[in-house]
């Protein structure tokens, strides 16, 4: 097993850092204070690591539509269940990864993605 970096990518919220381990895909993302990241739902469990910064985390099962909203410092851990939409907004500058196993597939949730594209307008 080889830790592989495969590319960057990233806009004016800051940049992402993709990575494989094996079949784990890690991804590094950096978010400017005040920009927001997410905005979408996956159909697997897909877990996030804070671990630089303060970010406010919302998430919204979407099919009872019961939103948790939280503030978070790093270090810390969020698990974000099957189908329950992800909203990151940064308080101060952050940087998370997401990890996961399988192919990358996400929905756009548009409560959440309308603030993503907000806070890029600022």
């Amino acid at each position: 097993m080889v830790f592989e970096f495969k590319g960057e990518g990233g806009d004016k919220r800051g940049r992402i850092l993709f990575f494989t381990y094996d079949k784990t895909k890690v991804n590094l993302f950096e978010i400017k204070k005040g920009l927001a990241r997410g905005g979408h739902y996956h159909d697997y469990d897909i877990t996030h690591m804070l671990i630089i910064g303060k970010i406010e985390h919302r998430l919204e099962n979407i099919e009872t539509k019961q939103e948790h909203i939280s503030i978070v410092t790093a270090p810390a851990i969020l698990k974000i269940p099957a189908k329950s939409a992800n909203l990151i907004i940064a308080i101060e500058d952050s940087v998370f990864t997401e990890v996961f196993s399988t192919e990358y597939r996400s929905i756009i949730y548009d409560k959440y993605r309308n603030i993503v594209h907000q806070t890029m307008h600022l």
